[in-house]
């Protein structure tokens, strides 16, 4: 008898244990959207996972403070940079955590087709850029705070802030001696998104000027393109055409593929934060300081650009909404 109960204990065990792991590591697949939420001032962040009807269907809590972004891994996962830490988190597509020990203060990481482009927040005048391919790590020191970057086979294109002089430069990083190959100065500042399109580098600023840079791939110069609105912020290549956010503003500008001209402009029915396309929808990120709402997703349909769904996000303490990702 006694026998009897300590199996059907044991048993019993075990499945409570197979229940627990089964709520904590939630497939990545099984969800459409990710939203990070994060609190600036404590270790306290959460990963918010949605299906495709925008139902909530699980939520990771995560020991750090200032996730500010979400990138896409080569491996189907998520990346999630500490910006008021030093570490990496990074969420497997079977939706287990693990956290990877980095540099002091990350700005941000971008990875893609086995390259992976870190900066960090190491000193007051400079950063660290970080370039991993091929099993090897450079790494870089940089006047000013390293705001954004992309890279082709050749370079990685790093945009720095230069404070104390109030303005702006394009690092042109050559990727496999890891060196400065050009300074491009710039008359434009705050750019939150660099984007190659065909044989430009095309270059947004959220400074208060009506213009974005363009810099010339082939002929290695700058050109500006000026805009109808203030402070563009993100890039988005959408069939022949090239459609820019402002930072904030419920519009975009739509440039000919080009990037040559203004075609014409765009509205949407919320302010912009944050910004993302698949084939067939963009999705609209805004926060919000209601009681009940830390933000609002809007689905827009590219063709018509009608809003055909919105997703109400909700407040969680302190913390707020500061990225999504599109999940496959």
């Amino acid at each position: 008898m006694f026998r009897f109960r300590f199996i059907l204990v044991l048993v019993l065990g075990l499945l409570l244990l197979s229940a627990a792991c089964s709520r904590d590591a939630l497939p990545l697949r099984h969800a459409r959207l990710a939203v990070i939420y994060t609190n600036a001032a404590k270790k306290e962040s959460a990963l918010m996972l949605l299906d495709a009807k925008g139902e909530a269907i699980g939520e990771i809590p995560i020991k750090a403070m200032g996730i500010f972004q979400i990138e896409k891994s080569d491996k189907n996962g998520l990346l999630l940079p500490e910006r008021f830490g030093r570490s990496l988190i990074i969420l497997s597509p079977e939706g287990k955590l693990r956290t990877e020990q980095t540099k002091e203060f990350p700005i941000f990481v971008k990875q893609r087709d086995g390259v992976t482009v870190s900066a960090f927040n190491t000193t007051l005048h400079s950063n660290t850029l970080e370039i991993v391919q091929n099993n090897q790590r450079k790494q870089l020191q940089l006047p000013g705070f390293l705001r954004t970057a992309t890279w082709d086979d050749t370079y990685v294109y790093v945009f720095s802030s230069l404070i104390e002089a109030k303005r702006a430069v394009l690092y042109v990083v050559d990727r496999q001696r890891g060196k400065v190959a050009q300074t491009v100065p710039l008359a434009i500042d705050l750019a939150d998104d660099l984007k190659i399109v065909g044989h430009d580098l095309l270059i947004t600023s959220t400074d208060e000027q009506k213009k974005m840079a363009i810099y010339d791939l082939e002929k290695k110069r700058i050109r500006y393109i000026e805009l109808p609105f203030a402070k563009p912020q993100y890039i988005l290549p959408v069939a022949n055409e090239i459609w820019i956010t402002h930072k904030q503003q419920a519009v975009l500008t739509v440039l000919d593929p080009d990037a040559d001209q203004v075609k014409r402009t765009l509205a949407v029915s919320q302010p912009i934060f944050q910004a993302k396309q698949d084939a067939q929808h963009l999705y609209i990120l805004s926060q919000s300081d209601s009681a009940e709402t830390a933000g609002v997703l809007g689905v827009y349909d590219k063709k018509h650009l009608h809003q055909i769904k919105r997703i109400s996000l909700p407040r969680k303490g302190e913390m707020r909404i500061q990225d999504f990702a599109l999940l496959p």
